[in-house]
C-alpha cells in the first residue's frame, strides 16, 4: 500500500515502487565457453587457496581483468566451492618395503667385514601435511595424502669403505 504525501509525491511513489520490486539483473561473464573450460581444467589440476592466482591466470591467459568479488562470483558460477579437502592417511607400501629389505640384505652380505653401513635420516617432503582450504569443484572428492602424527622418516642406507 502506498501512502501519498503532498510534498514530493512522485518522488516518494517512485522510491516505494523501486523498494517493492526486484528487477536487477546481473551482468554476463567476460569469458567464452572455451576459456571457461580452460579455467576449470586449470583449477581442477591445482588446489588454489586464493583468488589472486586465479585473477592472474585469467589476466595472463585471456587478457581479461577480474576484481576479487567478480572472481568469487565467477568461481561459484562455474561450480567451485571454497572448502577443505579430505585427509587420507598414508599407508605403507608392503612391496616397496620388501624390495628395500632385499636390497639391504644383499648389500650387507657382499660387504667386507671391516666396512660399515650407516643410515642417514631424511625427512619426507610431505612431513605433517595438513589440509588447507581451497577452490574445488562442488561434489568432488578432493583428498590429500597425509602423514601420521609420528615423525615419518626415510632411511637411506650408505656404507663406509675402509681404506
Amino acid at each position: 500500500m502506498t501512502t501519498r504525501f503532498e510534498s514530493g509525491t512522485s518522488t516518494i511513489l517512485r522510491g516505494l515502487d523501486r523498494l517493492t520490486t526486484f528487477d536487477w539483473k546481473g551482468g554476463l561473464t567476460f569469458l567464452n565457453a572455451t576459456q571457461k573450460t580452460a579455467l576449470c581444467n586449470w583449477l581442477e589440476a591445482y588446489l588454489i587457496r586464493d583468488t589472486r592466482p586465479v585473477i592472474a591466470f585469467i589476466e595472463t591467459k585471456f587478457s581479461v581483468q577480474y576484481s576479487h568479488s567478480g572472481c568469487l562470483k565467477l568461481l561459484h558460477r562455474l561450480g567451485f566451492v571454497y572448502r577443505k579437502p579430505k585427509a587420507l592417511p598414508r599407508v605403507a607400501d608392503e612391496e616397496k618395503q620388501r624390495q628395500f629389505i632385499d636390497m639391504y640384505n644383499e648389500l650387507v652380505n657382499v660387504l667386507p667385514a671391516d666396512d660399515a653401513v650407516y643410515f642417514a635420516d631424511a625427512v619426507h617432503p610431505e612431513y605433517q601435511v595438513r589440509p588447507a582450504f581451497g577452490w574445488m569443484k562442488k561434489g568432488s572428492n578432493t583428498a590429500i595424502k597425509t602423514t601420521s602424527t609420528a615423525r615419518s622418516t626415510l632411511k637411506i642406507p650408505t656404507h663406509h669403505l675402509s681404506s
